[in-house]
């Protein structure tokens, strides 16, 4: 702190002047710290110059008394009383009549003590999730809290220096090297780039903060790294495979169209790319809105060789659902993207049904809280119901069933968490092998909420499982599809009876939600990427079509990473280790193994970091099984979700708009064979029908593809007459601004309060109708961030930063 005092004593009138006058100017600059008043005295009390300034400063005594001020005068701390003189020595030196004196005394606060600097250097930056003019940056982090991370078009970086950090902003300024994150968070999407120039990133790990942050400056692997926009067209050298001149190889991509949409605003339109095919014969493009069940007439019907499409007629804040057909001499190929012009954000995503299996009430009840809080923040009033593991299946669906009856309109989804009653139905074998054909795992049954279930028909005993038998009476199901869509989202995890896992069931389920919080809170980002493994390709059947397709939309067909057909998984799993935002894996298969995948063991030995993953084999989709490899994948490294997806196939492209993954998994259960909504549909390679009743989504439902950095610190302070908010910023300056929202009692409804983004960090709301000040109201502040996708636009909210009125 420094305390300056200038006085300035402006030259006197002549003496021979009758009257003897002088102006006595006073400039007092202070700052309060450590109990320091503003006094001069030593005590920092209360000082009041009432006598003589002193011969010798300090000191005290002053003798000329030729100079007097006239009329008193306060200046802050600073009392100058008539009468009070000026003069004498300072210092040593006369002090004269006419002469100008200067006091300035200063008190330096030191600096806080710096901190210590991290000892491991954040690694692996990785480059992914390419659009015309952005990308985004991943790191594995060192032991930092905090980093900052630099863009420059020179290899050569300045290294920051101790207490001092930078200001981030990511939005490229076109030039030169700018820090474009500062956080403690594991990535960041850069925009305002462009196609061809290298960008050099660099990250440096830190502790502390502001003026006694230390920095680590030296490499680490793949830190710093270096890159362009990969833009060029799938087929490229990044995917030799599936050029398109050899897509006759694989019959999965032969139907499967990679599609994207780019939106513009002035006037508005929508561009629709999809990936070239070496002999097209037409396209067709159908266009319909998110709540319409059907296409209706083609939109338009380009030439056969096209490969985009402009869309002059779509309106802005609207949800669109786009699908483009292709047809060969090898097939149709479907395409399928959500698109939209700045969609409006979601501030109410409807109630969470959550049951507890009861043996974590206790033993997690800290991450259970989180969960809820996080549920809450991402805009779910959430019913939570604890449950005895050894409830029934009656049990547990009589729980949901009560849930969505009380609140039909807002009971949306239902999180499973644990190891509750597990439904079986059906006669089927989606994978082809009759020692597998009975009754499968059907958590579609815990989200329809108005077919009729029986189980009076079915007799099939010859599974070698004996959960898989299916007989009149014994509590399985007849249905091998549901027997009506279902109305709520259904997400399960379940990490029981994986004894190849050294952890405890309660370790593996707190793993599990800590990486989840991370995921939503962007502590961890996955590279924009998606990694294809297809070991299935000699079938003939297009099963990892689902896979090629839905990747279009959700990373674009530049950032998909295909390996070559192999029975071994040491390429899988070092490629998925590395990270990536989605995942496909499939081969001949067991319950605990992939063929050219990996196998449960190796997910123990070699952590899985893909987050959203699909798997296709024999057996193991039959999830409900010691060391099953499915559910082994979400006890791995930052696995989230993971589905058995090809027979059928399964849509995401909504994810891509904002859209949960559980709202996908409902999409695709209700694409049943009576009015299928997208196609192809796919039975599997052995003739059986298409059924549906196995589908099933392991993982939270609630998760989406694109999170945001949210706000913290979140203080109300209550008023006679409004409610005021203030915050911590969120660690992103690329924002539109901050959402203030009433959380709705017992799991009513988030009403938003601010019409438009709150630009800086406080705000006041009037009291009156959402707004009370009564002990337990809740509210929250929520980021708002613009986030260019492969489907336009759409204003994101982030998790909100949570307060209660006490």
């Amino acid at each position: 702190m420094v305390i300056s005092f200038w006085i300035f004593i402006v030259r006197l009138a002549s003496r021979q002047h009758a009257a003897r006058r002088c102006w006595l100017s006073l400039m007092l600059v202070f700052a309060l710290a450590l109990g320091c008043q503003g006094a001069l005295d030593s005590g920092g009390g209360d000082t009041a110059w009432r006598g003589d300034l002193g011969s010798d400063a300090g000191q005290g005594d002053a003798s000329d008394r030729d100079d007097v001020v006239e009329g008193p005068t306060d200046v802050g701390e600073l009392d100058v009383a008539p009468a009070d003189t000026v003069g004498g020595d300072i210092g040593g030196a006369d002090i004269e009549d006419s002469d100008d004196v200067e006091v300035s005394i200063d008190v330096v606060e030191p600096p806080p003590p710096l901190a210590v600097a991290p000892s491991v250097q954040d690694s692996e930056i990785q480059l992914s999730g390419f659009t015309p003019t952005s990308m985004t940056l991943s790191w594995a982090r060192g032991n930092g809290a905090s980093r900052v991370v630099y863009v420059s078009t020179s290899e050569n970086f300045v290294a920051p220096a101790d207490r001092s950090v930078p200001v981030a902003n990511s939005t490229w300024n076109g030039a030169g090297q700018q820090a474009v994150y500062v956080g403690p968070g594991g990535g960041v999407t850069v925009s305002g780039l462009t196609a061809g120039v290298t960008y050099h990133v660099r990250a440096y790990g830190f502790n502390g903060r502001s003026s006694g942050a230390a920095f680590v400056s030296a490499n680490a692997t793949n830190n710093p790294t270096s890159g362009q926009l990969a833009l060029d067209a799938l087929g490229s050298a990044q995917n030799p495979l599936h050029d398109s001149a050899n897509t006759s190889n694989n019959p999965s991509t032969r139907v499967a169209l990679l599609l994207r949409a780019d939106v513009a605003t002035n006037p508005n339109q929508i561009t629709l790319r999809w990936t070239s095919f070496v002999t097209p014969t037409g396209l067709t493009i159908y266009r319909k809105e998110k709540s319409a069940t059907t296409w209706g007439e083609a939109l338009a019907s380009p030439a056969a060789t096209a490969t985009e499409w402009v869309d002059t007629t779509a309106v802005a804040n609207t949800y669109y659902e786009y699908r483009v057909s292709r047809a060969s001499g090898s097939g149709t190929a479907h395409g399928y993207v959500a698109a939209a012009i700045d969609l409006a954000p979601i501030d109410d995503r409807g109630k969470m049904v959550l049951l507890v299996d009861e043996t974590f009430a206790v033993a997690l009840s800290t991450e259970i809280a989180q969960l809820v809080d996080d549920l809450t923040a991402d805009g779910w009033g959430v019913v939570r119901v604890n449950l005895a593991r050894s409830a029934s299946v009656a049990s547990v669906r009589g729980a949901i069933k009560a849930a969505y009856d009380a609140d039909p309109e807002r009971v949306r989804s239902v999180y499973i968490l644990g190891h509750l009653a597990v439904a079986y139905s059906g006669n089927i074998a989606p994978d082809g092998h009759d020692d597998h054909r009975g009754a499968w795992p059907c958590d579609g049954y815990y989200g329809e909420m108005d077919g009729v279930w029986t189980d009076t028909s079915v007799n099939s005993s010859g599974a070698s499982r004996t959960q898989n038998r299916n007989t009149p009476g014994d509590g399985k199901f007849d249905q091998s599809s549901l027997p009506s869509d279902v109305e709520l989202q259904v997400g399960r995890v379940d990490l029981y009876d994986l004894p190849a896992f050294a952890q405890t069931e309660v370790e593996l389920m707190r793993n599990y939600l800590n990486k989840a919080h991370e995921f939503k809170h962007r502590i961890h980002v996955a590279p924009g990427r998606a990694v294809v493994q297809d070991n299935l390709q000699w079938v003939g059947n297009a099963l990892a079509e689902t896979s090629w397709r839905s990747f279009g939309p959700l990373t674009g067909a530049n950032n998909i990473v295909q390996l070559g057909y192999s029975h071994s998984s040491p390429g899988y799993a070092a490629t998925v280790n590395k990270g990536a935002l989605w995942s496909y894996g499939s081969g001949g298969g067991y319950y605990n193994s992939i063929d050219g995948v990996g196998n449960t063991t190796s997910f123990v030995q070699t952590a899985h970091n893909a987050i959203f993953n699909m798997t296709l084999g024999s057996y193991f989709g039959d999830w409900d099984s010691t060391n099953n490899v499915m559910r082994a994948m979400l006890a791995s490294g930052r696995a989230l979700t993971n589905t058995w997806a090809g027979i059928p196939s399964w849509f995401f492209h909504h994810m891509a708009l904002g859209d949960t993954i559980g709202y996908s998994t409902r999409m695709t259960q209700n694409n049943r064979q009576a009015a299928p909504l997208y196609l192809p549909q796919n039975g599997g390679w052995h003739g059986q029908g298409y059924t549906t009743i196995h589908l099933g989504l392991m993982g939270d439902p609630s998760l989406r593809m694109h999170y945001v950095e949210g706000p913290s610190a979140l203080v109300l302070t209550p008023g006679a007459t409004s409610l005021r908010f203030a915050w911590a910023p969120a660690a992103d300056d690329a924002i539109l601004g901050y959402h203030v929202y009433r959380v709705g009692d017992q799991g009513g409804p988030m009403t938003r309060l601010t019409t438009t983004p709150v630009l800086g960090t406080s705000t006041s709301v009037a009291l009156g109708g959402a707004v009370v000040t009564t002990s337990g109201a809740r509210y929250m502040v929520r980021t708002v961030k613009r986030t260019p996708s492969l489907s336009g636009t759409y204003q994101n909210l982030s998790l909100g930063a949570l307060a209660t009125i006490p």
